[in-house]
């Protein structure tokens, strides 16, 4: 047993959870190599080690969420970078315009946490929380903070949501407080020694870090850190400036704080912090000096999104690759902003996310698979392809599947689109295309067709691609996650491929006998 839980990787659980096991697990009684084991972890993780094993990144597309900002006033927009792509899509708009709010990535929903919506005729700083679903493509209000926070900070650590700092007004606020997702509630914990409005704030090895910040008279140079155990905040080394307004994120133990506003200017200067030797050092500074912008890491870069130079609001996206310390421009917002807000997401697999919304839709009757039309030779419209703008999902004839993604989902794809008069070849481009990209959605509903369909029979190798790609679509509808393989319908939707629809039978299907 021991052997089996050494392969797994404890070491990014949350401590809560994993006392809770060794108090409570019969298992773990029983095997004290186990409980011993996971004491060692539980233990490196409340000293704020780094952890001796590298996170899995999720094999599935990265999205970086733009939400919010100000431009003449504030927005409502959401779009989403594909980085594998380089492009930009826009998501069902916020519930309420934004700017100066904060964002983050929790247990597969997006939030968009307090800003000041400053529009025509209102202005008042928010204490609301919403939550966007990208597989139902719909935002939904949370629990709202204790006090409204204009230019928050935000940050994830033991899978709570931290409010750091901020404004309500002419009031500047030290006070911190954290989210629980599972009960939908917000908890105050110790207050910050100073006032901080424009703070940047990140988490390094279970540790919160408050960067900067304005506290009504001057911009500050100091940084904070946070110890959840002994619920305290600690003074480290401060930076070379006082500024407000910066990016900061993090790569391995190294802070980045990149730009900002000093009281006078904006800055181009990007510090470095080292949390283990607890030092700072410069790095490249961006191109364009900026403040009020949004950082994110991803893939070991830091993206550098938007901002406001002193007279413009800025489209630039400046990527920075520690390993060569350069800036390099990547693909601009679709409009100038500042004030908004960032954080990745990992894209959740299309058909898993078809499954997920099926199974929500039925969830309170029992499903007929045998409802389901064995062929239908319509071809749907692009307009109904796609979700509207309210994020009411419009229905196909299997189910829901999400379209957040664009190219890297379904909103636009060309697969989509194709009906059985348009061009062999291109259609065989596109399948390639999607089967490189993992569009799983895409290559469904491909497979879907060209089952339907006879000029669709004219691919060459075909029985190669369809080979691999349902293999790709079946091993995401395994029976141990999801019962759909166990109807009927899943192994005649197989079947078709095999008996009918192939020159010669697929021999490597491995999935079809699940």
């Amino acid at each position: 047993m021991e052997h089996i839980l050494f392969s797994v990787r404890c070491q990014f659980l949350t401590p809560t959870f994993l006392r809770e096991q060794m108090k409570n697990c019969d298992v773990l009684r029983k095997v004290p190599a186990c409980r011993e084991y996971l004491a060692k972890i539980f233990k490196d993780l409340t000293l704020h080690k780094r952890p001796i094993v590298k996170e899995r990144n999720p094999n599935t597309t990265r999205m970086i969420f733009v939400a919010g900002g100000f431009y003449r006033q504030s927005l409502d927009i959401l779009e989403a970078y594909n980085v594998d792509d380089k492009t930009w899509t826009s998501l069902p708009n916020l519930r309420i315009p934004r700017s100066g709010l904060g964002a983050a990535f929790l247990k597969g929903v997006f939030y968009a946490v307090g800003g000041r919506n400053n529009s025509l005729g209102t202005t008042y700083d928010s204490d609301w929380v919403d939550r966007y679903n990208a597989l139902t493509e719909q935002w939904r209000p949370c629990a709202p903070m204790s006090v409204p926070r204009h230019r928050v900070g935000v940050a994830v650590m033991d899978e709570l949501m931290y409010a750091v700092g901020g404004s309500a007004g002419s009031e500047y606020h030290n006070t911190v407080e954290y989210f629980d997702p599972e009960i939908d509630r917000w908890f105050l914990v110790q207050p910050m020694q100073a006032k901080r409005l424009g703070v940047g704030v990140v988490v390094v090895n279970r540790l919160l870090y408050a960067i900067g910040g304005f506290d009504g008279i001057e911009r500050l140079a100091s940084v904070e850190c946070y110890h959840p155990e002994n619920n305290e905040w600690n003074f480290v080394p401060s930076m070379s400036c006082g500024r407000s307004g910066a990016g900061v994120a993090a790569i391995n133990q190294y802070i980045y704080v990149v730009g900002g506003f000093d009281g006078s200017r904006q800055l181009s200067l990007v510090e470095r912090y080292d949390t283990e030797n607890q030092v700072w050092d410069q790095v490249a500074p961006i191109k364009i000096a900026r403040s009020a912008l949004s950082l994110t890491s991803l893939d070991g870069k830091l993206y550098a999104i938007g901002g406001f130079d002193g007279t413009n609001f800025l489209t630039i996206v400046e990527v920075y690759n520690p390993k060569t310390n350069l800036w390099e421009e990547g693909t601009p917002l679709s409009s100038g902003r500042s004030g908004h807000a960032s954080a990745v997401i990992y894209q959740p697999s299309c058909v898993a996310s078809f499954m997920d919304c099926f199974e929500k839709e039925n969830s309170n009757r029992e499903t007929n698979f045998d409802n389901f039309p064995a062929h239908d030779n319509s071809t749907n419209n692009s307009s109904n392809e796609s979700s509207n703008r309210n994020g009411e999902a419009n229905n196909n004839s299997q189910g829901q599947f999400q379209s957040s993604y664009n190219s890297a989902g379904c909103r636009n794809c060309k697969i989509t689109n194709q009906s059985p008069e348009n061009d062999v070849n291109n259609v065989e481009e596109d399948l390639k295309t999607h089967f490189k990209r993992r569009h799983k959605c895409c290559l469904l509903k491909f497979l879907k067709s060209y089952s339907q369909n006879e000029k669709f029979k004219k691919l060459s190798d075909h029985t190669l691609f369809t080979s691999f790609t349902l293999n790709d679509l079946m091993l995401y509808l395994d029976k141990q996650v999801c019962p759909f393989l166990k109807r009927s319908k899943a192994k005649c939707f197989l079947k078709m491929f095999n008996e009918d629809h192939a020159k010669k039978p697929i021999k490597n299907l491995k999935y079809y006998d699940t």
